[in-house]
C-alpha cells in the first residue's frame, strides 16, 4: 500500500533544490574534484580577483552567499559558481 504524503509546494522545491546539490556533489566526487573550491580557483573560474571575491562575499552578493570558512581559508561552492557562469555566458547571434 502506497502511502501519499502532501506538503507545500515551496518545502517541495527545496527538498528538489537540495537532491540537485547533491546529484552534482556525487558527479564531482566520481571525477576526483571536491564540492567545494579554494579562492584561488573561485578566481579562476570566475576571472575575477581576490579583492572582487572578498567585497562580493562580504556584500552577501552572488557567488558569495554559498561560501564557508576553515580557520582563515574561503572556500566557494563548486556548483554555485557554475550556475553562475553559465547565467552569465555571452550567447553569440547566428549569422543571418
Amino acid at each position: 500500500m502506497q502511502r501519499v504524503i502532501i506538503i507545500p509546494e515551496s518545502e517541495w522545491q527545496g527538498i528538489v533544490l537540495k537532491q540537485e546539490q547533491l546529484e552534482k556533489e556525487v558527479q564531482y566526487l566520481k571525477k576526483g574534484l571536491t564540492p567545494w573550491v579554494d579562492t584561488a580557483e573561485a578566481e579562476r573560474m570566475l576571472g575575477v580577483s581576490r579583492s572582487y571575491l572578498d567585497a562580493r562575499r562580504n556584500e552577501d552578493w552572488e557567488y558569495g552567499k554559498q561560501y564557508k570558512k576553515e580557520g582563515r581559508k574561503v572556500l566557494y561552492n563548486r556548483s554555485e559558481l557554475e550556475a553562475h557562469n553559465d547565467s552569465h555566458k555571452i550567447r553569440r547571434r547566428r549569422a543571418a
